[in-house]
Protein backbone atom coordinates (compact mmCIF):
# COMPACT_ATOMS: atom_id res chain seq x y z
CA UNK A 1 0.00 0.00 0.00
CA UNK A 2 3.01 2.29 0.41
CA UNK A 3 3.34 2.43 -3.36
CA UNK A 4 -0.11 3.99 -3.75
CA UNK A 5 0.80 6.70 -1.24
CA UNK A 6 4.08 7.19 -3.05
CA UNK A 7 2.38 7.69 -6.41
CA UNK A 8 -0.34 9.92 -4.94
CA UNK A 9 2.15 12.17 -3.17
CA UNK A 10 4.35 12.30 -6.25
CA UNK A 11 1.37 13.36 -8.37
CA UNK A 12 0.52 16.09 -5.85
CA UNK A 13 4.13 17.27 -5.87
CA UNK A 14 4.12 17.31 -9.68
CA UNK A 15 1.00 19.48 -9.74
CA UNK A 16 2.57 21.89 -7.25
CA UNK A 17 5.81 21.94 -9.23
CA UNK A 18 4.01 23.03 -12.40
CA UNK A 19 3.14 26.34 -10.76
CA UNK A 20 6.26 26.65 -8.60
CA UNK A 21 8.20 29.83 -9.22
CA UNK A 22 5.29 31.72 -10.72
CA UNK A 23 4.11 34.37 -8.34
CA UNK A 24 0.58 34.48 -9.74
CA UNK A 25 -1.49 32.41 -12.09
CA UNK A 26 -2.99 35.45 -13.86
CA UNK A 27 -0.74 37.78 -15.80
CA UNK A 28 2.97 37.49 -16.48
CA UNK A 29 4.90 35.06 -14.33
CA UNK A 30 7.36 36.46 -11.86
CA UNK A 31 10.08 34.36 -10.32
CA UNK A 32 9.89 33.78 -6.61
CA UNK A 33 12.77 32.53 -4.54
CA UNK A 34 12.06 29.22 -2.82
CA UNK A 35 12.27 29.45 0.93
CA UNK A 36 14.31 27.18 3.15
CA UNK A 37 11.04 25.75 4.44
CA UNK A 38 10.13 24.68 0.88
CA UNK A 39 13.50 22.98 0.49
CA UNK A 40 13.12 21.23 3.84
CA UNK A 41 9.59 20.12 2.97
CA UNK A 42 10.74 18.67 -0.35
CA UNK A 43 13.72 17.03 1.31
CA UNK A 44 11.47 15.44 3.94
CA UNK A 45 9.06 14.27 1.23
CA UNK A 46 11.83 12.58 -0.73
CA UNK A 47 13.33 11.04 2.40
CA UNK A 48 9.94 9.62 3.50
CA UNK A 49 9.17 8.22 0.07
CA UNK A 50 12.56 6.57 -0.25
CA UNK A 51 12.30 4.99 3.20
CA UNK A 52 8.76 3.75 2.44
CA UNK A 53 9.97 2.30 -0.85
CA UNK A 54 12.88 0.53 0.79
CA UNK A 55 10.56 -0.77 3.50
CA UNK A 56 8.17 -2.17 0.89
CA UNK A 57 11.02 -3.88 -0.97
CA UNK A 58 12.43 -5.37 2.24
CA UNK A 59 9.00 -6.61 3.30
CA UNK A 60 8.52 -8.29 -0.09
CA UNK A 61 11.94 -9.90 0.24
CA UNK A 62 11.16 -11.26 3.70
CA UNK A 63 7.76 -12.59 2.58
CA UNK A 64 9.42 -14.27 -0.39
CA UNK A 65 11.97 -15.92 1.90
CA UNK A 66 9.16 -17.01 4.21
CA UNK A 67 7.33 -18.45 1.21
CA UNK A 68 10.36 -20.50 0.24
CA UNK A 69 10.58 -21.96 3.74
CA UNK A 70 6.83 -22.67 3.75
CA UNK A 71 5.93 -20.06 6.38
CA UNK A 72 3.94 -17.81 4.01
CA UNK A 73 1.20 -18.62 1.54
CA UNK A 74 1.53 -18.21 -2.19
CA UNK A 75 -0.99 -15.36 -2.03
CA UNK A 76 1.13 -13.45 0.50
CA UNK A 77 4.22 -13.94 -1.66
CA UNK A 78 2.38 -12.77 -4.78
CA UNK A 79 1.04 -9.68 -2.97
CA UNK A 80 4.51 -8.82 -1.67
CA UNK A 81 6.11 -9.21 -5.08
CA UNK A 82 3.39 -7.13 -6.77
CA UNK A 83 3.79 -4.36 -4.16
CA UNK A 84 7.55 -4.38 -4.70
CA UNK A 85 7.12 -4.27 -8.46
CA UNK A 86 4.69 -1.34 -8.28
CA UNK A 87 7.01 0.51 -5.91
CA UNK A 88 10.00 -0.02 -8.19
CA UNK A 89 8.06 1.07 -11.29
CA UNK A 90 6.90 4.22 -9.48
CA UNK A 91 10.41 5.06 -8.33
CA UNK A 92 11.80 4.61 -11.84
CA UNK A 93 9.03 6.76 -13.36
CA UNK A 94 9.68 9.54 -10.86
CA UNK A 95 13.42 9.33 -11.45
CA UNK A 96 12.82 9.64 -15.20
CA UNK A 97 10.62 12.72 -14.65
CA UNK A 98 13.23 14.32 -12.41
CA UNK A 99 16.00 13.70 -14.96
CA UNK A 100 13.80 15.10 -17.71
CA UNK A 101 13.02 18.20 -15.63
CA UNK A 102 16.71 18.71 -14.88
CA UNK A 103 17.60 18.42 -18.57
CA UNK A 104 14.88 20.90 -19.49
CA UNK A 105 16.18 23.37 -16.89
CA UNK A 106 19.71 23.00 -18.21
CA UNK A 107 18.49 23.84 -21.73
CA UNK A 108 16.93 27.11 -20.59
CA UNK A 109 18.73 30.23 -21.74
CA UNK A 110 20.16 32.33 -18.96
Amino acid sequence: MAAVGFVGQAAKLYEEAKTFGTGVTNGPAKVMEPSKADAAEFSNFVENMVSQSVGTLRQAESVSAAGISGKASAQQVAEGVMAAELTLQSAVAIRDKLVSAYQEIMRMPV
